[in-house]
């Protein structure tokens, strides 16, 4: 696919907005699940809750890695905006990793906090 080296830096710039909020959401999950398990002591419900911790924590751990991946993506870009300076800055990305780690980090946390909030509805607790 062809695209500018200043589209895929806007791209770039979006996204680590877009993490930058995923990681404030996963505290505020967290928060949640730490208030949660505050308030129940049955033993289903916290093994069911610690579950959730996990996929929180996992989720979180991608997001934060996913950051360092774009700081490394957005320096590549500069370096390469840096050698066409006045020149022709299209370029042609055949298969663009990042962007389907995103699709699917983003996928994966809608789906827990989907299924999180869920949870959380019937314990009629937040």
């Amino acid at each position: 696919m062809k695209t500018s080296l200043s589209a895929l830096h806007h791209q770039t710039t979006d996204w680590q907005r877009e993490l930058a909020f995923y990681s404030d959401e996963m505290t505020i999950l967290n928060n949640r699940l730490q208030v949660a398990k505050a308030h129940n002591q049955d033993a289903l419900i916290a093994s069911q809750l610690e579950d959730f911790e996990k996929q929180l924590n996992t989720i979180g751990l991608q997001v934060e890695q996913m950051k360092k991946d774009m700081a490394v993506r957005e320096g590549v870009i500069e370096n390469m905006t840096e050698e066409t300076m006045g020149g022709d800055d299209t370029i042609n990305t055949t298969e663009d990793v990042i962007l389907e780690q995103m699709k699917n980090l983003v996928s994966e946390i809608a789906n827990i906090r989907f299924f999180f909030n869920l949870f959380l509805s019937r314990l009629h607790v937040l």
